[in-house]
């Protein structure tokens, strides 16, 4: 069986980080928590969280079945999410999506009808050289 794209993305993320933030545990991944499945189970974007365990981001299986702009996007925003948290006290959407810019340089974008959050095609490029 093949790695998932969610762990590879989730890896070259970590490793990106660790160069860019110094002072910082490397974030652990939880790949099929269920407290990310019943988050918000009612709507269409179950996909990823952070927050009930720190240093932690949980992702549902649903990630992986996402393009790879998605992926890599949503991770970011949850890797903001934690650089938000731990750095700055900030808890906020607006929080997690500066941190990913100030910290890794990676600006999210959203679109389509879900609003998901995504990366450019030269972000990711440059995230899968880790």
């Amino acid at each position: 069986m093949s790695r998932s794209l969610v762990k590879k993305a989730f890896g070259q993320l970590n490793a990106y980080m660790e160069q860019r933030v110094e002072g910082l545990e490397p974030l652990l991944l939880w790949y099929g928590c269920p407290v990310a499945r019943w988050d918000n189970a009612d709507q269409k974007r179950v996909f990823a969280h952070t927050n009930h365990v720190r240093g932690v981001v949980c992702v549902t299986e649903r990630l992986d079945l996402l393009q790879e702009r998605f992926v890599y996007g949503i991770l970011a925003h949850e890797f903001g999410h934690e650089l938000a948290i731990q750095l700055l006290s900030d808890t906020s959407e607006e929080g997690a999506n500066a941190a990913a810019l100030s910290y890794l340089g990676l600006k999210i974008v959203y679109g389509t009808e879900m609003n998901l959050e995504y990366l450019s095609p030269e972000e990711i490029k440059l995230l899968k050289g880790f």
